[in-house]
């Protein structure tokens, strides 16, 4: 299956009847597409609910549509373990959102996560919380930042409050303060300002437009131009961008140990932002739209989410100009594209249903007209080995092959897999009850009689314990289909050669 994922705009406009072309596409391959919508989505639609009928009614339609389009299917980051998924009604899940919002980000955040171990029946671990949160010493290192007369004015200006209460409960308190201004007002404004302020007093002057560029079409990649500006300080630590975020920096190696791909992916888009690289504009004065540090977030965490998908669809420039850097820097193969470039680029993916028949000749091919002495030898498996990635995606899923011609015994192990380089590897249920759909319909139930994608077959998957399928097709030829990793799968064909 092919993974598309959408921006929140694109949703809306595609609802009203805009990118007809998109909507058609999705109509004629929609069993072969696996269309998504996550908790940005759902965030995005609840910074636009006032509370009015009115409003809610017109955020119900939206709803109604990202259900049908998605058919459901929701993803979600969890804190390190990265990126899951289920089946659930957006509908249920806003009105979840709005029910129960959960904890308030603002300046009493100490006292609302103890209140919220409180009403789940934890008071005494809300109460522990409080105590160590009042009792642990604060890092000296970060106190004296504020009162280096090289630092504090800068520390003082962005976290203001906190050195009159240098503690943690302090810090959480500017740290949700500042979290509340950034989101519902426009103080986010000023610490870009801020920032760019700071980097303009180190000697070496600091113009955005002339670091990264302003055409849109021509920009300079913004990663290695941050990394010259850095070197530029002779900091004691290397100051390559992951080294001057953080992110690698060997101080913090126990602080970022859990960083995920989705941490690392937002981060790079706050980071992005902050430093002035395709910012967007921030308002929230009444009677105009609201754009804030929230907006920034909510596309942040889409630009993390879409790291899984074969296609991200976007009709913002500067999301797009942000997404396509970090995915270069990051080594991500989902492609980034507006609406009307969409049509030309979903083609190129080459959708085919193969018959087994059909792959059975392709591999034939191969194996007879390349020679395997031309391929590496696999000196532990005594093999030698060829990869190919085929033009049109095996089954439309598989996209690289592994040839293994055991010369001694005269057969090949053909192992197709799914190779997309996303920052995880993983199937959905709907993807692989759809490949198991397509290999029963061309090899009929297995040697054990096991046909379609059972839930017992979920449950072994996610345990580790999953048999897989096999089917022997001749005596020449026998299929295993099997788990190979986290929710990865991999088809091998065996095929005995020489009449053996």
């Amino acid at each position: 299956m092919i993974r598309l994922y959408f921006d929140h705009n694109v949703f809306t406009s595609m609802k009203r009847g805009d990118f007809s072309y998109i909507s058609n596409l999705i109509e004629k391959y929609r069993d072969n597409l696996q269309i998504s919508y996550s908790s940005a989505h759902i965030s995005d639609l609840k910074r636009g609910f006032d509370g009015s009928e009115e409003k809610l009614q017109l955020i119900e339609t939206d709803l109604d549509y990202i259900s049908e389009i998605t058919k459901n299917h929701y993803i979600y980051y969890v804190h390190k373990r990265g990126v899951e998924s289920t089946n659930y009604k957006p509908k249920d899940i806003f009105e979840e959102s709005i029910s129960d919002p959960g904890i308030e980000i603002g300046e009493n955040l100490i006292v609302d996560i103890a209140k919220l171990f409180e009403e789940q029946g934890q008071s005494e671990k809300g109460k522990l919380f409080t105590y160590y949160m009042n009792n642990i010493p604060m890092d000296e290192t970060l106190i004296s930042a504020f009162k280096n007369p090289e630092s504090a004015d800068f520390m003082n200006r962005m976290f203001p409050g906190f050195i009159d209460n240098p503690s943690w409960v302090g810090w959480f308190e500017t740290i949700g303060k500042l979290l509340k201004n950034w989101n519902e007002y426009d103080q986010y404004k000023e610490a870009r300002a801020l920032i760019n302020e700071a980097l303009n007093t180190t000697g070496h002057k600091y113009n955005p437009d002339k670091l990264f560029g302003t055409d849109p079409n021509n920009l300079k990649d913004p990663f290695s131009q941050l990394s010259k500006f850095f070197k530029q300080f002779q900091l004691p630590i290397n100051t390559e961008y992951d080294e001057f975020i953080g992110v690698k920096n060997e101080a913090r190696k126990e602080q970022v140990k859990d960083y995920t791909w989705f941490d690392i992916i937002t981060d790079d888009y706050v980071s992005l932002d902050m430093f002035g690289f395709r910012q967007d504009k921030i308002v929230a004065r009444e009677g105009k739209r609201k754009n804030t540090f929230a907006n920034i977030t909510d596309d942040a965490q889409h630009v993390g989410y879409a790291t899984i998908y074969d296609i991200f669809v976007s009709n913002d420039t500067h999301l797009i100009s942000k997404a396509k850097a970090i995915y270069k820097k990051r080594n991500v193969n989902t492609i980034v594209c507006f609406p009307h470039e969409f049509p030309d680029i979903f083609e190129k993916l080459r959708f085919k249903q193969n018959n087994f028949h059909e792959t059975l000749e392709y591999l034939e091919k191969v194996y007879l007209h390349q020679p395997f002495w031309e391929g590496e030898i696999d000196d532990i498996l005594g093999s030698y080995r060829r990869i190919f990635y085929p033009s049109e995606r095996i089954f439309n899923y598989f996209n690289l092959v592994l040839q293994d011609f055991y010369s001694d015994l005269n057969f090949v192990y053909n192992t197709f897999r799914r190779s997309d380089n996303f920052y995880e590897n993983t199937t959905t249920t709907e993807e692989l009850k759809k490949l198991m759909d397509d290999l029963i319909s061309f090899l009929g139930n297995d040697v054990t009689n096991r046909g379609e994608l059972s839930q017992k077959d979920i449950e072994e998957i996610r345990n580790n314990t999953w048999e897989g399928r096999k089917w022997i097709i001749t005596e020449k030829t026998s299929v295993y289909f099997a788990l190979n990793g986290n929710l990865f799968f991999d088809l091998i064909i065996e095929l005995k050669l020489f009449g053996q």
